[in-house]
């Protein structure tokens, strides 16, 4: 009786490791001819092969990827030559202009968040459109051999760490948004090299420092955002430079200091400045008026302005007197004014 239990067991133990269902895109490969399936893991020189296209190498480092365990124990990809293996996928490095999570990429299928540090062999690569696919970790200093990148986009992850110096050689990009990530440190003034940026996006990031000067290299820009971040100290002057600006976010820091003369050439009809909830300080130019369309005129074109939460002193523009004073100026802190 014993003997007939044990047989009928070890049959439907068999069973159910030869009917679980191989991770998506492997091989099933784990090196010295060990197969990799749900059914435990592969005892290969100190490896171990996960039911998740992972591996922990001897030093317990895991590296995801649809990879094989080789004799010694280490990663080996199952990809051909000449392609490169991300999220158990592979791309070809000469042939892949494209990483986008409407067409090649399905971020809900991840089986590791790290930001893969092997992205940056894509050096064809045109497009990165990976915003909210819920990546962790920081960008690598490699980043900058993507010199052909036009179009970063990863807003909306849980991405970590400085932003890599190395950003500023890619010179042909045209949209640079990092928003509503975990960052940490200041804003490069490599950035200033990306001369080609139409967008650029930094918001809720938690950057920290000044903006810098060389942001006035950017004169394509038509929209910028480094809203709800803790950026100090003064507005440089350069902005004054981004003329084909329609849209920008500067509120919620810690701006202080008063507006440069040169702010004025950044303020025309159709424009949204968003200044609200930081320290700045000083009179408001009665030349905005004139710049932003502003005058109670019918007809007129107003520009949208926000200036609350800041200790800007009276007398205040009259186009912000005869206009909805509140939308304009909300409350000011005047207990520094003269």
């Amino acid at each position: 009786m014993n003997k007939f239990f044990i047989l009928i067991l070890c049959f439907f133990i068999t069973i159910s490791c030869e009917s679980a269902t191989e991770p998506e895109g492997c091989d099933g490969v784990a090196g010295s001819g060990l197969t990799l399936d749900d059914c435990g893991e592969c005892d290969g020189d100190n490896s171990t092969c996960t039911d998740d296209c992972g591996i922990v190498n001897g030093n317990n480092e895991s590296m995801d990827a649809c990879g094989v365990c080789d004799e010694e124990g280490a990663y080996d990809s199952f990809c051909d030559e000449g392609e490169v293996v991300l999220w158990c996928e592979c791309y070809s490095i000469e042939d892949t202009t494209v990483l986008d999570s409407d067409i090649n990429v399905e971020c809900s299928s991840f089986n590791a968040k790290e930001f893969p540090n092997e992205l940056v062999q894509l050096t064809n690569l045109s497009t990165i459109d990976l915003g909210n696919c819920g990546l962790e970790g920081s960008l690598p200093l490699e980043i900058g051999n993507l010199t052909n990148l036009e179009y970063l986009n990863l807003q909306s992850n849980n991405l970590s760490g400085s932003i890599p110096t190395s950003i500023g050689e890619l010179v042909n990009l045209t949209n640079l948004s990092l928003g509503g990530n975990n960052l940490s440190g200041s804003i490069p003034s490599e950035i200033g090299n990306l001369t080609q940026l139409t967008t650029l996006g930094f918001n809720d990031s938690n950057l920290s420092g000044s903006l810098p000067p060389e942001i006035g290299n950017l004169i394509n820009l038509g929209f910028m955002s480094f809203q709800d971040n803790n950026l100090s100290g003064s507005i440089p002057s350069e902005i004054g430079n981004l003329t084909n600006l329609s849209t920008l976010f500067l509120n919620g820091n810690q701006l202080s200091g008063e507006l440069p003369a040169e702010f004025l050439n950044v303020v025309g009809p159709y424009t949204h400045i968003y200044l609200q909830n930081n320290n700045l300080s000083g009179q408001i130019p009665e030349a905005f008026c004139d710049n932003c369309g502003l005058e109670p005129v019918n007809g007129g074109i107003y520009c949208s302005v926000k200036l609350g939460g800041n200790s800007f002193c009276s007398p205040y523009p009259d186009c912000f007197e005869n206009n909805d004073n509140d939308s304009y100026l909300g409350t000011q802190d005047t207990s520094n004014c003269p």
